[in-house]
């Protein structure tokens, strides 16, 4: 083959490979010793709009849980619906210390001894797809579209007019707590800028997959007494 057939060649199997990324990208980052491979995971929960959300593991369950080997089930997430009833104490602190903190080490720190896996997965959502569907769960209306280059804009300078279905998209981050080291040692940001909602939850649940192949998931300790060390807790 000529060097200017090879060349071509190249370029095309780039443009090729990279067809499958159109719309999303993805950074991540380890801590030393952390090594991607198969590992239980406890799921805490999704972080939306500024406070955890059940609605938003509606629809990022099913593929997410695949992705962790639950086949047929969804996997056990912490923060829901069932927690609300079985220990509502519990439940509140979950949602008023992230609603003013966010997630943090020390409130997964305090999580831990709760959770069955060696790894607790926190997922966090920003941006939103604007796009017609009575189905899409990532659309709230009160609060705006995310756009590129947000914060950028030169003094006086007027906004132009977004253009496509979805100025912004969603941005979407995991992260990995290591139960047995009490830190975080994996997280992974992507950025999906297509139209589909259902594509942005399968990508992602792909790329943490990734994180963990062939990994499963586990759930946690609620029947075991309901405080937290340091939550304020009975």
């Amino acid at each position: 083959m000529s060097p200017r057939r090879a060349l071509l060649a190249l370029i095309l199997a780039t443009l090729c490979a990279a067809c499958d990324e159109v719309g999303s990208s993805v950074n991540v980052k380890t801590a030393p010793g952390f090594t991607p491979g198969p590992a239980t995971v406890s799921v805490l929960g999704v972080f939306r709009d500024g406070r955890m959300s059940t609605d938003a593991w509606t629809p990022l369950g099913p593929p997410l849980s695949a992705a962790l080997g639950q086949m047929a089930d969804l996997c056990d997430v912490a923060y829901s619906e069932r927690l609300q009833q079985a220990q509502p104490d519990l439940y509140t602190f979950l949602e008023e210390d992230t609603r003013m903190n966010g997630i943090t080490e020390d409130m997964l720190t305090k999580m831990a001894p709760k959770a069955e896996g060696d790894l607790i997965l926190t997922v966090t959502i920003h941006g939103r797809i604007v796009q017609a569907a009575a189905h899409d769960d990532m659309a709230p209306q009160s609060q705006p579209a995310i756009r590129p280059g947000a914060g950028r804009a030169r003094p006086g300078a007027r906004p132009s007019p977004s253009r496509g279905t979805a100025p912004g998209g969603l941005q979407f981050t995991a992260t990995l707590f290591s139960v047995p080291k009490q830190k975080s040692v994996a997280r992974m940001n992507m950025a999906y800028g297509g139209t589909s909602v259902e594509e942005a939850f399968r990508r992602f649940a792909e790329e943490v997959a990734k994180l963990v192949p062939g990994g499963t998931c586990k759930g946690w300790k609620w029947r075991a007494a309901s405080s937290i060390p340091g939550a304020g807790l009975p």
